[in-house]
């Protein structure tokens, strides 16, 4: 049996999405919409790296002082050790306090377009693939714009620091001591955005040991970079990156290995540039990420007008600063080793 042409299944997704019958055509909502969230899942950064899980509005929590959606999390609290003590002693007292953060939803849309629904019956064009093009593109670069954004402000969080936001810390005693009036420094005694030589054996341990330089010592679980920073490492030996990478950048497989980190590609250069990775730590220990409302279409058709759009409702946040790290990789071949994440030896040098 052969397969259905472009044509023949435009006329089939068509018939049910413009069919009188509301029961049908909700039923076609609702088919397009599982379609595009497998294409969601397989795209969108944010989505790989914290998978999404699905509430209900039983799990939501009323908030004092707004009204939109929003869960409360806890965090694990922190043990304050143990202790030796005589026979007969009584050990010390601690409170335990137990830490809460909000997660925040609010709704993601993208443009309604209208169509003719003659001109949409004469279409040759793959309407699936025009759909997601129209629509699932624009909510995917605002979810993972917003990701981006959470892991920069987790990255430059400041207290007194006068450094540059966008400055990686480079390893000489001066930035050291301006790193060490920040935030972040603060509570996981790290940088959380260095500069490392070219791509090489020095580099890439560079990035390795990002998470468990920080006091936390959280293991790396996923490096994230764009389609033409990925590339650079073909150029160096197994030796260096191992043949799991090289074979699987050669056969274009999509799951890539890095010294050990899942390797998570992008062609979005706006959100990552070229040169730089985002090593982030497994889920459980980075944040939350929940959909509310996932990816829906809404269609409409008055005479001759369709009219179209998708939105989501969805919520996420960055729970632990000392589980992403940001690496730019720079210089030339006479570049010195990378900057090390713990700057107190350069602190004591100043």
């Amino acid at each position: 049996m052969s397969e259905p042409t472009t044509q023949m299944k435009n006329k089939q997704l068509l018939s049910e999405l413009l069919n009188e019958s509301e029961g049908i055509r909700k039923e076609a909502n609702g088919k397009l919409s599982r379609a595009l969230r497998i294409y969601l899942r397989d795209d969108g950064i944010f989505r790989g790296v914290i998978p999404p899980v699905a509430v209900t509005e039983a799990e939501l929590d009323a908030q004092v002082d707004t009204d939109l959606p929003a869960i409360i999390r806890e965090i694990e609290p922190k043990s304050a050790g143990a202790m030796s003590m005589p026979i007969g002693g009584l050990p010390m007292t601690t409170y335990m306090e137990i830490e809460k953060y909000r997660v925040e939803f609010d709704t993601i849309a993208s443009r309604a377009y209208v169509a003719d629904t003659r001109v949409l019956r004469t279409t040759k064009s793959d309407l699936k693939g025009m759909f997601y093009d129209l629509m699932l593109k624009d909510i995917m670069d605002e979810e993972d714009s917003k990701f981006v954004v959470s892991s920069e402000y987790a990255l430059r969080v400041k207290s007194n620091s006068t450094m540059a936001a966008d400055k990686p810390y480079d390893g000489t005693a001066a930035q050291a001591a301006d790193y060490a009036t920040t935030m972040r420094y603060l509570k996981t005694g790290c940088a959380g955005y260095i500069t490392a030589g070219v791509f090489g054996l020095d580099s890439l341990r560079a990035t390795a040991v990002a998470l468990p330089s920080c006091r936390q010592a959280l293991n790396p679980a996923i490096v994230l970079m764009n389609n033409v920073t990925i590339t650079k490492f073909m150029t160096l030996p197994q030796t260096v990156v191992g043949a799991t990478v090289e074979d699987t950048i050669i056969n274009g497989v999509t799951q890539k290995k890095l010294q050990g980190m899942n390797v998570r590609t992008t062609v979005k250069k706006n959100l990552i540039p070229n040169n730089i990775a985002y090593v982030y730590t497994s889920p459980d220990f980075l944040g939350d990420f929940y959909t509310y409302d996932d990816v829906t279409v809404s269609t409409e058709v008055k005479n001759t007008v369709f009219r179209m759009f998708a939105y989501e409702t969805v919520g996420g946040a960055i729970k632990n600063m000392a589980g992403v790290a940001k690496i730019k990789f720079v210089g030339s071949e006479n570049a010195g080793a990378p900057a090390e994440w713990d700057m107190s030896d350069a602190q004591a040098g100043s």
